[in-house]
């Protein structure tokens, strides 16, 4: 919940807003922090924003300087639609979907005040303040406008009332630091001064927060920081670090550290690095573990670790091929050749093959197998493998 004043005079606008941001759960509000500036100047313009906060941030991370109104009404809308359709959960009632954005400009040297709210579609409305109006919009607005109009009664200055009326009012959603810009035809000045409290606060029990949570204790997050475990949750593009997270859905999120357990399967379609080491099971377990390689068709590839033996097993469906830029060293006790196989090419002269492959050659024992010299007859002889004699040949002194 949020506080916004607006005081005209003189052809100036005074705009107020507080910096605290609240939670609700269970029908009880809590103080988050008091660091969030809900009032911020945007080119000539000075912008509120009420309700959930990632809401109330996006826009301000949307719109920019050249920003025109309808640009600003547009980019709520969509906004608005866009997380209504990821919140189906939240209804449009207290504490659901309530955003609002209230512009403050100066057109022509007249000031003007516009409302763009979800109730209407953002449709702007466009108000031209008389000398010494005064606005209030967002929480315990009527309120405001009765302790100003007080003070104002008693002479006490506008803006020492209206720093009263917020003191005055400060509770779990109002309070924190009150920012106040002056709007002049020539310029935008800022001011900021501490709400004082009196009295003790209802704390949210997450610290460093950002968030908007509504009656049913659901949580919307820009940054937060939690305790304990978080459990069927769902945690869009964030940075999560260290901690253990069991089951529900992480999308779009860099973790750092921690660890992830899971007892069922974790699909990824992009790709994994590591920086060193893949580990498959843990040590003491038994069972058999295999990386695999899928297509669409039914030629799949795969290493196999069979615990019973010990033993790796590299399968291809096709060609299996090892390429070095230099030496490949295969070491081991026996290396085993099935029937008809060869090292080297399919060309029979240029290949290292199985004794199943030679036993097609011709008989070796027909074949020059063992030379003899007689030095006495000078006859070189040419015996065959099993003693015949297959040639003699004279070399003459």
């Amino acid at each position: 919940m949020s506080l916004c004043v607006s005081f005209y005079f003189n052809g100036e606008i005074h705009a107020y807003a507080d910096s605290r941001v609240s939670a609700y759960m269970d029908g009880k509000c809590y103080h988050v922090h008091d660091g969030f500036e809900k009032l911020r100047q945007i080119g000539d313009k000075v912008v509120f924003t009420s309700g959930d906060l990632s809401l109330c941030e996006a826009l301000y991370e949307t719109i920019n300087a050249d920003s025109k109104i309808e640009d600003i009404a547009s980019a709520a809308r969509k906004l608005y639609a866009e997380f209504s359709a990821a919140n189906p959960n939240y209804d449009n009632g207290e504490f659901g979907v309530e955003f609002g954005v209230y512009i403050h400009v100066i057109e022509g040297g007249t000031p003007v005040y516009y409302q763009l709210r979800y109730n209407d579609d953002f449709k702007p409305d466009r108000q031209e303040p008389g000398n010494q109006d005064l606005f209030a919009v967002a929480g315990r607005s009527d309120e405001a406008l009765e302790h100003i109009s007080s003070y104002m009664n008693r002479s006490i200055p506008v803006d020492k009332g209206i720093h009263r009326t917020y003191e005055r009012l400060a509770n779990e959603t109002i309070g924190g630091n009150l920012v106040r810009f002056t709007i002049k035809p020539g310029g935008i000045e800022r001011d900021i001064r501490p709400i004082r409290e009196s009295r003790p606060l209802r704390k949210w029990p997450v610290e460093d927060a950002s968030l908007h949570a509504d009656m049913q204790g659901n949580v919307v997050a820009r940054k937060i920081t939690l305790t304990g475990t978080v459990e069927n949750s769902s945690i869009n593009t964030s940075t999560i670090t260290a901690g253990t997270i069991n089951g529900g859905t992480i999308n779009g999120a860099q973790i750092i550290g921690g660890s992830i357990t899971s007892n069922t399967d974790i699909n990824i379609n992009r790709d994994i690095r590591v920086g060193n080491n893949i580990y498959l099971g843990l040590t003491g377990q038994t069972n058999d573990r295999r990386i695999e390689f899928v297509d669409s068709g039914p030629y799949r590839s795969y290493m196999a670790f069979t615990n019973s033996n010990k033993s790796l097993e590299i399968y291809s469906a096709n060609d299996l091929r090892l390429t070095s830029g230099l030496d490949i060293t295969i070491s081991g006790m026996s290396a085993t050749l099935p029937y008809s196989s060869y090292i080297g090419s399919p060309t029979s002269s240029n290949r290292i093959v199985v004794q199943s492959d030679l036993a097609n050659k011709s008989d070796r024992s027909i074949t020059g197998y063992n030379l003899a010299f007689d030095s006495t007859t000078r006859n070189l002889k040419l015996f065959s493998a099993t003693g015949t004699l297959l040639a003699t040949v004279n070399i003459p002194k």
